[in-house]
């Protein structure tokens, strides 16, 4: 599949736009981008993306999801909020120059809130997993 830009599905613009490319799409799941420039927001002194931006960029990938299915009804991008993030793990963190890649699969929904998992890769290594509630 061919990229897709991600601005028409989130309101985040930048410094604070952590999601770059829309890599893949269906109803209940995406893979998103994040390539780590410098001076992003969440590089620390030593050049090293800190745990915090990994979970931005995760919700921020929730939230192409979210947007992509409301376009795809006819309807203006959706405004979620994080309900709660569990079960986080993380690796190493990624440096400056990395390109973070983000599997979102969304598991179910209720009452306008849906769980979500995530899994964050930097090449080869996984970085990170969560779980998410979002509320809509």
């Amino acid at each position: 599949m061919a990229e897709i830009g991600v601005k028409e599905y989130l309101l985040q613009r930048e410094p604070i736009l952590m999601v770059d490319r829309l890599l893949e799409v269906s109803e209940k799941e995406c893979v998103t981008s994040l390539e780590i420039k410098p001076g992003n927001f969440f590089v620390d002194q030593d050049g090293m993306f800190c745990e915090a931006g990994v979970i931005e960029h995760i919700a921020q990938s929730c939230s192409v999801l979210v947007g992509w299915n409301a376009r795809r009804r006819g309807e203006d991008a959706a405004i979620g909020y994080i309900g709660e993030v569990k079960k986080c793990v993380f690796g190493n963190p990624p440096a400056v120059g990395s390109v973070l890649t983000t599997h979102v699969k969304f598991i179910s929904e209720a009452m306008g809130v849906t769980l979500a998992a995530a899994e964050t890769c930097c090449g080869d290594s996984q970085i990170a997993t969560c779980k998410l509630k979002i509320s809509l």
